[in-house]
């Protein structure tokens, strides 16, 4: 009854954010932190790389790993 009720009036329009995983890298007994978030600034790039070849399925369905700007 309430499909009906809700058809009669044009239905339903939603709208979605795109989905997005979320991953994380831990880095263990670093010593000096400053630097090591500069290490991962540099090699940004290569530590994405690495994250699209964990899953190759997940690219072929443009789930490919992005960084955040």
């Amino acid at each position: 009854m309430l499909a009906r009720m809700a058809k009669a009036r044009g239905g339903f329009k939603v709208t979605s954010t795109p989905l997005i995983m979320i991953g994380q890298i831990l880095l263990v007994n670093v010593r000096d932190v400053v630097k090591a978030m500069e290490m991962v600034t540099v090699h940004r790039d290569d530590i994405v790389a690495k994250a699209d070849e964990c899953d190759p399925t997940l690219i072929k369905l443009e789930g490919d790993a992005k960084a955040k700007p």
